[in-house]
């Protein structure tokens, strides 16, 4: 259940970052975020995303998601709204909405289920793989594979 509700809350603090970042008065233009790839890293939120696996930091490990019957996805809207949903073979899809706001650099603010969440987005394997870790647990990063 843990794992349930950590990836639900992953894909909701992303969701709220996409709408934050799509209401903020900045420019994005100059934005290269953590990646260092030069192109906009709120551009590379918006799109379809599915939940591949884990990096654990400290052990400096990627664990792929072995779990059949457990997914998620993760819709990010370039207008700051998203859609967090959470498939298990046991159990009909939960589908939230969220919103996203960018703070700074690869900085985000989600508000899911009426929850604040702050989470940093990074894309150290380029553009198809988006790293959401957040604030309160440094110790890894949830990944998610662009569809």
């Amino acid at each position: 259940m843990r794992k349930i509700n950590r990836h639900f809350f992953a894909l909701l603090s992303l969701v709220l970052v996409i709408s934050l970042s799509a209401c903020s008065n900045s420019d994005d233009n100059g934005d290269t975020g953590d990646d260092g790839g030069g192109s906009s890293t709120t551009a590379k939120l918006v799109g379809e995303w599915e939940y591949i696996g884990y990096q654990d930091y400290e052990e400096n490990k990627f664990y792929e998601n072995s779990d059949e019957c457990y997914g998620e996805n993760i819709k990010i809207n370039a207008d700051g709204t998203g859609i967090f949903t959470v498939e298990n073979c046991n159990t009909t899809p939960v589908a939230s909405a969220f919103t996203w706001e960018k703070m700074s650099g690869s900085n985000y603010k989600l508000l899911l289920m009426g929850e604040n969440m702050t989470v940093k987005i990074t894309f150290p394997d380029g553009n198809n793989r988006l790293y959401l870790q957040y604030s309160d647990e440094e110790g890894y990063a949830d990944v998610y594979q662009k569809q």
